[in-house]
């Protein structure tokens, strides 16, 4: 006899061909596998597992609890796949983590929750995405002051619940100008390089993509200093 279940897990995780099957080791309790396809974010690519996340960390919890660290391929693979080969029958949870070490340590990036059900003779789905733990989005300096066709630099951060920076992907930042008369600033990347154009204010703000995160910083531009012209008789 043959048990099966299929974890889908769309944006996050892809299941090959709607489900997998797998034999029973243990006919009397009832076994099944769990598989899934890690889909990894490209530079180009907008996924919610987060650009800067160099491992998914798995755990299962439920009949046979078991946890699994997926690092991130080599350039080039862009696909990972994974299992759990023999899980007794029953209720599952299965809650991913995203990180941006590889061994799954540090403070998580994205974090997602599904639950699932091996049932004999069945295929199942459990669709799970990610979210990012950003709750909050930061700018260093807040404020500061810089001078006519000089420039100043804005590093923008991400802090989770517990005030833990979260690591970003540089590319996933954008900054505007309130008064672009005043002072401009790079459309993307981080840090982001204000340039003063003509005394004044404006605010600057800086949006994490990935989260949906933003924040504010006032900049003030000073007069610069004028050419000193001398005539000498």
């Amino acid at each position: 006899m043959r048990y099966r279940v299929g974890a889908v897990l769309p944006l996050v995780f892809l299941a090959g061909c709607g489900g997998v099957s797998a034999p029973l080791s243990d006919a009397a309790t009832g076994r099944g596998k769990i598989a899934f396809t890690i889909v990894w974010p490209q530079p180009t690519a907008s996924r919610l597992i987060p650009l800067a996340a160099n491992s998914i960390k798995v755990e299962l919890s439920g009949p046979t609890p078991d946890v699994k660290v997926i690092a991130r391929p080599p350039a080039g693979t862009t696909t990972t796949d994974v299992s759990f080969p023999s899980q007794v029958v029953g209720d599952y949870t299965i809650v991913a983590s995203a990180y941006p070490t590889s061994d799954g340590t540090g403070t998580a990036q994205a974090l997602g929750v599904a639950s699932v059900t091996v049932t004999k003779d069945q295929v199942v789905d459990a669709r799970l995405t990610m979210a990012s733990t950003i709750v909050a989005a930061r700018i260093s300096p807040t404020s500061g002051t810089v001078k006519e066709g000089e420039t100043l630099s804005l590093t923008g951060s991400g802090q989770d619940a517990t005030g833990a920076a979260v690591v970003t992907a540089n590319e996933k930042w954008t900054w505007t100008s309130s008064n672009p008369a005043a002072a401009t600033v790079s459309a993307t990347g981080n840090p982001a390089t204000v340039t003063g154009v003509l005394a004044g204010s404006t605010v600057i703000t800086g949006r994490e993509l990935e989260s949906g995160k933003s924040r504010t910083a006032t900049v003030t531009v000073l007069p610069g200093v004028g050419n000193l012209e001398l005539t000498v008789k």
